[in-house]
């Protein structure tokens, strides 16, 4: 799987859930134990090993302050999709997507996952909620109930950088839904959504559905590693995040 390469998806994008009457205009830069979140991620993707070049999308000024030389930058553009195509376009091959607010991702979450990727154009992690909560206890997640059992989705995605502009469009629309399974359920059609409510809904169908509607071949990955499927959106996320961090 040849050339690899990793994007960190660092764009502007207001939040007020994190910290109480503070108002962070971009995550990538919020301090956790005295080290900002994006710098976390990348320490991590550089320590794989795997990747022929590690670059970050987001404000061009702030992150050339902030990044050593043989980081690629890329401009930001707008909506995650957006960011993501632009990337594709500028970085040819394989593309290892992540975002900025996952700090508790490791080196070895990511060579297992790679590792799996086989045999399609795109591939997303799916984390059981046993791991979840047996790694990371009290974390509250969003999970779907499928045949084999109760998953979340990881914050990790491989695509082939020809597979995104076909992908795109039918992407902003998970994107926008991918929090809420109902919602989610919706775009995948009226019976695909009773298997999934019924718990009927297999992760091979699942694989399906999602290779028709993108139109590229796809393929969900069971990572046994909670930390893929770990970010931080709000207050509760950045207290007990940070207190991982520390032990470790």
């Amino acid at each position: 799987m040849k050339p690899l390469n990793a994007i960190v998806l660092a764009g502007d994008q207001e939040e007020r859930k994190i910290i109480k009457d503070r108002v962070i205009d971009n995550k990538a830069f919020l301090e956790l134990n005295g080290r900002v979140m994006l710098d976390y991620v990348l320490e991590c993707l550089k320590n794989t090993g795997m990747f022929e070049q590690i670059a970050v999308v987001g404000p061009v000024e702030r992150l050339a302050e902030h990044l050593p030389s043989h980081i690629k930058i890329i401009p930001q553009q707008g909506t995650v999709v957006e960011n993501v195509t632009k990337a594709a376009e500028e970085i040819p091959g394989w593309m290892l997507i992540c975002s900025s607010d996952t700090p508790l991702l490791t080196s070895e979450s990511v060579r297992d996952f790679v590792a799996m990727c086989e045999d399609a154009q795109l591939f997303y992690p799916l984390v059981s909620k046993e791991d979840n909560d047996n790694k990371y206890p009290g974390v509250t997640r969003t999970y779907v109930e499928l045949k084999e059992g109760t998953f979340t989705g990881g914050n990790i995605i491989l695509v082939h950088s020809e597979a995104v502009p076909i992908a795109a469009p039918a992407a902003l629309q998970f994107v926008e839904s991918r929090k809420s399974p109902v919602a989610m359920a919706k775009l995948i059609g009226l019976g695909t959504m009773i298997k999934l409510l019924t718990k009927r809904l297999s992760v091979a169908e699942l694989e399906e559905k999602m290779s028709h509607i993108f139109k590229i071949k796809s393929r969900a990955v069971v990572s046994r590693y909670a930390e893929i499927g770990i970010d931080l959106d709000k207050e509760s996320d950045y207290t007990y995040i940070a207190s991982r961090l520390k032990g470790l």
